[in-house]
């Protein structure tokens, strides 16, 4: 009895949570809020490390204030260009472009867990990150339907495997001229 009283209040949370996605002026909302977020920490930690609004660090109570006001005029600015657009509309050019970006920090963590991974120990380490990075942003654009991401990602990756063999091209035949 207590199991399927659990279950039903489950059942019940996830179908209200799942409404609130579905809802387009409840992402609207979460979209907003959460770009103001992510600019306001952006500029309150460039802010924290200049001088009169920061002592290198941290920022002073002037700094965040600065900060606050910067990354709320921003954010409305975004979302206030789109003023002749449904939300639905704004809520999905807002996202694709975190959509874009992900993809690429995406690569570049992918790019520096395989260099940084590989060591000393292989010569090549940099073109295989770069594959590497370039099939991860592909990957990324094909889950999220992004083209372009898509596209980039495999150019990457080809540049790379034409950098990888024509570098351990020029080294093998380096090497035959040594013998």
């Amino acid at each position: 009895m207590e199991v399927e009283n659990f279950i039903k209040a489950f059942e019940s949370t996830g179908k209200f949570l799942f409404s609130l996605f579905e809802d387009v002026n409840s992402m609207y909302a979460a979209t907003f809020l959460l770009t103001l977020l992510l600019l306001y920490a952006l500029i309150l930690a460039l802010i924290g490390r200049s001088p009169g609004f920061g002592d290198g660090k941290k920022a002073n109570k002037y700094g965040k204030a600065l900060a606050f006001v910067i990354a709320l005029t921003s954010t409305f600015s975004m979302f206030r260009l789109g003023a002749d657009r449904t939300a639905q509309e704004i809520v999905v050019r807002t996202l694709t472009t975190y959509g874009i970006f992900a993809g690429a920090v995406l690569a570049f963590l992918f790019f520096a867990i395989l260099y940084f991974g590989l060591g000393n120990k292989e010569e090549g380490r940099w073109h295989l990150a770069i594959i590497g990075s370039g099939l991860a942003m592909a990957v990324v654009g094909f889950i999220v339907s992004l083209g372009m991401v898509q596209a980039l990602g495999w150019l990457i990756g080809i540049i790379g495997l034409i950098l990888y063999i024509s570098s351990a091209g020029l080294l093998s035949e380096v090497t035959d001229k040594k013998d």
